[in-house]
């Protein structure tokens, strides 16, 4: 779902990182990235900077 969302959108994401981002999701916990910009694109995702 996630995938078809952003390949509606025109973007693609690598499916690891597809993977990562699906695992915070369903934990509900935040994503914490050296590239917040990069996961930003996937709709309900919380994603905090780590540096």
């Amino acid at each position: 779902m996630i995938k078809a969302d952003l390949k509606r959108s025109g973007t693609i994401i690598a499916d690891m990182d597809l993977v990562i981002a699906a695992i915070a999701l369903v934990h509900k916990l935040p994503l914490v990235t050296n590239n917040p910009r990069h996961f930003a694109r996937i709709k309900g995702l919380e994603v905090r900077s780590w540096l």
